[in-house]
């Protein structure tokens, strides 16, 4: 074979190749393409303390009863509690209450404190993980006549012989104390 003749064969298999993707082209599957978009809604979160939506509040505490100790003063075996509102109305969520009192402040004074803290809602004292919980109504968003909570924080001073030492100390160097509480509102999550 001469070179012309390999150059015609070399250009006929291209032309081939061409032809048959051109032709191959013409014979498409049908295709459709769509889009669009979901939406989806957000549960509300609408809660106050003391009728604010402000981060901080002041709890005034009320000492509990005793004719042992001197009144508005607490002691091993005494307990104060501060009544906060809690308002829901509008939360679209459970809510889960958590209160915790900063006794660290004592730490310094006398090691581990034995001031614990609890939470009363609506008069119903809550304890552990589901305790603290407040059910959604019938599964329907909180309203003005459901919404509103009140939440007792309960600090007592357990007599506990462990700390007889501790106690003594802190009897007889403060006068005051100031101790942190932290009240925390939470979106109960189910643990399933």
């Amino acid at each position: 074979m001469n070179k012309k003749t390999v150059y015609i064969v070399i250009l006929s298999l291209i032309l081939l190749v061409v032809a048959i993707y051109l032709i191959s082209s013409t014979y498409a599957r049908y295709t459709s393409e769509f889009s669009g978009s979901a939406t989806g809604h957000i549960a509300l979160w609408k809660v106050k303390v003391q009728g604010a939506t402000q981060q901080t509040f002041t709890p005034t505490f009320t000492y509990d009863d005793n004719q042992y100790v001197v009144d508005n003063k607490i002691a091993p075996g005494r307990s104060v509690s501060a009544e906060i509102e809690i308002d829901l109305t509008g939360t679209e969520v459970a809510v889960d209450v958590l209160a915790t009192a900063d006794t660290k402040s004592l730490q310094g004074i006398v090691g581990e404190s034995n001031i614990k803290t609890s939470v009363v809602i609506d008069e119903q004292t809550a304890n552990g993980e589901t305790g603290n919980l407040i059910q959604l109504p019938n599964n329907q968003a909180f309203t003005e006549a459901n919404g509103k909570k009140k939440v007792k924080i309960v600090l007592s001073w357990e007599n506990d012989d462990e700390y007889n030492s501790s106690d003594v100390t802190i009897g007889t160097t403060q006068t005051e104390w100031q101790i942190p509480v932290t009240l925390k509102l939470q979106q109960h999550i189910d643990a399933n």
